[in-house]
């Protein structure tokens, strides 16, 4: 048999050695592959899962949870305050999910990240309002955990009993709903609108004839510098001065019903009533934002207003 030239042999062994080192890193690739494969499989469901649930999906057991709750508030069973709900403004937003038996997850997180996510029960009290018991409460997520279910126009909300004073000073000044893409300072139903916006529901007894069809006033007597300003967050304003007040018997203002300075230069500034005593009314005034900030000095003679709800005005 006649030899092949050293060269073509050359040739030849580089060649096998070529393919055999190319099926050696194609053996010790393969795991990588899959591992590829896998992330991108894993990855597209995660994205699937965030779509539908929003960055609660970050939190296996609270998803767990979420998807009872869904569950249970899809029946027809389900009270008119199942279900989920939002608020935020993209830096900081708060998601709820609640029903009666699965309980709540409550989400803090921002448009690109997940900070936190609790679970717990919901306790129905017997005048209407749910007070939100979490399981591990560390660094609260929400602020509150005594709301009041509210139907307002078409939507629903779900309002901390601490800021039903201020939700009903927006809705007198004609700023609620205040939704968007389910954002905002209240938490309010998403991916619900089951009735006209001129519709209203009957809020609670408690704050009956809260809303008003014809502006009541106050007049400031007198009033003094707070020894110790204090931030309020119901109100996002700083409570600086003191007031005494004389009031209109015939506009039953009541006690913890909030106001706005009349006045032009005066749209930073608020009262809150602490007492109503026929036509003597004593409360505190806030300067919106933090205590460090400066505004006119109240004094005798300024008047403030509750305003007037119009629903025309409201669903423009």
């Amino acid at each position: 048999m006649k030899q092949q030239p050293a060269s073509i042999r050359k040739k030849v062994v580089a060649r096998y050695a070529i393919i055999g080192l190319c099926c050696g890193l194609a053996v010790l690739a393969a795991p990588f592959a899959a591992n590829a494969v896998s992330d991108w499989s894993k990855a597209r469901e995660q994205a699937t899962l965030e779509k539908r649930y929003g960055r609660v999906a970050e939190y296996p057991e609270a998803l767990k949870r979420v998807e009872a709750i869904e569950a249970e508030s899809g029946a027809s069973s389900a009270p008119p305050w199942a279900g989920r709900y939002s608020m935020g403004d993209g830096l900081t937003n708060n998601a709820v999910y609640l029903a009666p038996k699965s309980g709540v997850v409550a989400t803090w997180s921002s448009d690109t990240l997940a900070f936190d996510a609790e679970a717990g029960t919901v306790e129905m009290r017997p005048d209407g309002s749910l007070h939100l018991a979490f399981d591990h409460p560390r660094e609260p997520v929400l602020l509150y955990t005594d709301f009041v279910p509210v139907r307002w126009g078409a939507y629903r909300y779900l309002i901390a009993v601490e800021e039903m004073p201020a939700f009903l000073h927006d809705i007198n000044r004609n700023e609620v709903p205040s939704v968007g893409m389910g954002t905002g300072r209240y938490l309010v139903a998403t991916g619900v609108r089951n009735g006209k916006a001129e519709d209203r529901q009957a809020l609670p007894a408690a704050y009956e004839g809260w809303v008003r069809e014809k502006a009541a006033t106050a007049t400031v007597l007198a009033v003094r510098s707070d020894d110790a300003p204090k931030f309020e967050p119901p109100y996002f304003a700083c409570a600086k001065w003191q007031a005494t007040l004389a009031v209109a018997r015939a506009d039953a203002l009541h006690a913890g019903e909030v106001l706005d300075a009349e006045g032009p230069d005066r749209n930073m500034l608020l009262l809150v009533l602490d007492r109503v005593d026929g036509e003597h009314a004593s409360g505190r005034i806030l300067m919106k934002g933090e205590c460090d900030g400066t505004q006119p000095v109240p004094a005798a003679g300024w008047v403030f207003t509750t305003g007037a709800y119009d629903p025309a005005a409201a669903r423009r």
